[in-house]
C-alpha cells in the first residue's frame, strides 16, 4: 500500500518515497528549554509521533529520527534585536543558565514519555554543535552569500539566494518592502534587505551573556567564563557532552573583548542536521508558523552552504492549538502543561486522545469539555473492545495476526495520517466482532498509544466481580433478546434480575451489573 503524506513545499499531498530504502532521515525541531512545554507545544511532537510510528510499524521503514534543543547562547524570536530568553528565566528562578536548561530539558523528556511520544533516537543540544555552526557561516562566507554588520553581526544576504522564500511562497520584493504587516523582519537601517537575517551576532559593548564566544589563532573558538568558573562544577550541571575550550573574561584580549559573538537560531537546526544526517533529508516537521521565516531561512543557509539544491525532500507542518480562537503560548493560560492536565484529574492519555481527534493540517480548539469528552470516549471505547476480548485474549496479542480493521485503519493513516477516520473506525467497528476488537487493540499498541489495553483489563478485571453466575445468565440471556428485539422477553428478564437485588445498566454494547439500592 503506498502513502501519500502532505508536503508544504508543494501545497498538495504526494506519493511518499524514500530517498533511501535503508533508512528514512526526520528531523523535527525541538524545544526551546525555557520552561515547561504547553499543550500547544505537545501537539507538535504528537503528531512527528504518530508519523513516525506509522512509517516504522505499519510501513517498516527503518527511521533515524533527529531533534534539537535549543539551549543556552541563542536568541529565540524572528527579530535581530531581542533579549534570550534563557537568561530571562534564569534571573527569573535565580539559577544559571545551564540549571536551567537541564532542568526544562528533563522535564520535557518526562512529558514525552507520559504522553507516549517515543523518544528521538538522537538529542542535539545546541551548545554542543558550536563548531557545526561556525562551519556553516564560514561556508557561506566563502561563497559570498554573507555580509557584516558592524558591532552587530554576520547576515545572509538572501538578494542573492534565487530561489529565497519558495517554502513560504511569497513575493520577495513584497518580502522587503517598507509596508509589511506582519512585522517579521526589522531595522531596514542596516540590512541590505529587509528579508536579510542574521547568522552569528556580536554581544553588544555594555552586555555580558551567559554564552559567548572569541577567537584566537591560538586557542581556536573559545567560550567566555568568569573567573570564578569551575569546570568541573561547569560539567556536572550542565551535563555538557563533547570538547570545549574555555577562556576567562579576565584573560580576553581587547581585540577579543571588540568581537564576543554567539549564534543565531535559525543557523542551529540546518548545522545540527546537517552534522547528523548530512546533505539529503527526507522530512523536516515543525509548526505552520515556521514556514514563512523560521524554515524558509534554514533553507536558504543551508542549501547555498552546502551546495544542494533540495536539502530536505519533504516540509510537513502541523496547525495550532486554539482556545477561543486564539493560539496557545506560554504568554496565557500558564497551567496548561502537562502537570496542569493531571492536576485536573487527566490523565495525560486522554490528551493523547484529544488530540487524535483532528487531522495535524486542522485548528483544533481546546477546552475543558473537550478534555472531558476525550477523558470518557476514551473510557468508553475500552468498554466497547471488552466485550469481544478476555485478558486471555490479550496475553495473546503480539501474536495476532490482523484482520480487515487493522487494513482498513492502514489505509487511513496511508491518506496523510488521517487518525480522525481512524478513530471512527474503532468507535464504529471495535465492538463488533472479536477480531474487529483485536484489531483495535493491535492498532492501539503500535500506532495510538492511548493505551486502551490497560484501560480493557481495567473492565475486565471488575466488571460483574461480586454477580454470581446465575445473574450474569439471566443478563446475557437480556441482552440476546434486546438484539433480537424480543422485548418483552428482555423486561421479563430485568425483573427476574431485579428480584435478585441486582440492577442491569445498559450501555449500547454490553450490560454492566450493580447492586440493587
Amino acid at each position: 500500500m503506498d502513502i501519500h503524506l502532505y508536503n508544504t513545499l508543494t501545497r498538495r499531498k504526494e506519493l511518499f518515497v524514500p530517498l533511501s530504502k535503508d533508512e528514512i532521515k526526520l528531523y523535527s525541531c525541538g524545544p526551546t528549554v525555557y520552561g515547561d512545554p504547553h499543550i500547544w507545544n505537545m501537539r507538535a511532537y504528537m503528531f512527528v509521533d504518530i508519523l513516525k510510528s506509522t512509517l516504522r510499524s505499519v510501513w517498516w521503514y527503518t527511521v533515524n529520527h533527529v531533534m534539537n534543543i535549543t539551549d543556552v547562547g541563542h536568541l529565540t524570536d524572528d527579530g535581530d534585536q531581542w533579549e534570550d530568553k534563557m537568561e530571562k528565566w534564569a534571573r527569573r528562578e535565580n539559577k544559571t543558565v545551564w540549571e536551567v536548561a537541564r532542568m526544562y530539558e528533563n522535564n520535557f523528556k518526562k512529558y514525552m514519555s507520559e504522553l507516549m511520544i517515543s523518544h528521538p533516537d538522537v538529542y542535539t543540544r545546541a551548545t554542543e554543535y558550536i563548531q557545526e555552526q561556525i562551519d556553516m557561516v564560514q561556508a557561506l562566507t566563502e561563497k559570498w552569500f554573507t555580509y557584516v554588520i558592524e558591532w552587530d553581526g554576520v547576515y545572509m544576504d538572501t538578494s542573492k539566494v534565487q530561489d529565497y522564500g519558495k517554502l513560504a511562497q511569497l513575493d520577495f520584493e513584497w518580502m522587503n518592502s517598507d509596508h509589511r504587516w506582519d512585522g517579521a523582519k526589522i531595522d531596514s537601517s542596516k540590512k541590505r534587505n529587509l528579508s536579510d537575517f542574521a547568522l552569528w551576532k556580536i554581544s553588544p559593548k555594555d552586555e555580558q551573556r551567559s554564552m559567548e564566544w572569541v577567537y584566537d589563532g591560538d586557542r581556536s573558538w573559545a567560550m567566555v567564563v568568569d573567573d570564578t568558573f569551575n569546570e568541573n562544577d561547569f560539567r556536572l550541571k550542565s551535563d555538557y557532552q563533547g570538547d570545549i575550550v574555555f577562556v576567562k573574561r579576565s584573560e580576553v584580549t581587547d581585540e577579543e573583548e571588540r568581537l564576543r559573538w554567539f549564534p543565531w537560531r535559525h543557523i542551529e537546526c540546518s548545522a545540527m542536521a546537517n552534522a547528523e544526517l548530512w546533505k539529503h533529508i527526507d522530512i523536516h516537521t515543525w509548526w505552520i508558523d515556521h514556514v514563512t521565516v523560521h524554515h524558509t531561512n534554514e533553507i536558504a543557509q543551508a542549501e547555498c552552504s552546502l551546495w544542494c539544491s533540495k536539502w530536505v525532500n519533504r516540509r510537513m507542518h502541523n496547525q495550532f492549538l486554539n482556545i477561543d480562537g486564539w493560539k496557545v503560548s506560554k504568554s496565557k493560560w500558564d497551567d496548561l502543561s502537562i502537570p496542569g492536565i493531571i492536576a485536573k484529574w487527566y490523565d495525560a492519555l486522554d490528551l493523547r486522545y484529544f488530540y487524535l481527534t483532528w487531522h495535524y493540517r486542522n485548528f483544533l480548539d481546546f477546552s475543558w469539555e473537550a478534555m472531558e469528552s476525550a477523558k470518557k470516549t476514551r473510557s468508553n471505547l475500552a468498554k466497547k473492545i471488552s466485550s469481544q476480548v478476555s485478558l486471555e485474549d490479550i496475553k495473546l496479542l503480539d501474536s495476532y495476526v490482523p484482520y480487515p480493521l487493522y487494513k482498513k485503519a492502514e489505509a487511513s493513516l496511508a491518506d496523510d495520517l488521517d487518525t480522525v477516520s481512524v478513530l471512527t473506525l474503532l468507535h464504529s467497528h471495535a465492538w463488533s466482532s472479536h477480531e474487529d476488537a483485536m484489531d483495535a487493540l493491535l492498532l492501539d499498541q503500535v500506532i495510538l498509544k492511548i493505551w486502551l489495553i490497560d484501560l480493557v483489563k481495567e473492565v475486565l478485571t471488575q466488571k460483574n466481580v461480586d454477580a454470581p453466575d446465575s445473574i450474569k445468565e439471566l443478563a446475557e440471556q437480556r441482552q440476546s433478546a434486546k438484539k433480537a428485539k424480543e422485548y418483552e422477553k428482555a423486561d421479563s428478564l430485568r425483573e427476574q434480575i431485579t428480584n435478585e437485588w441486582r440492577t442491569v445498566k445498559d450501555v449500547s454494547w454490553w450490560y454492566e451489573l450493580e447492586p440493587l439500592t
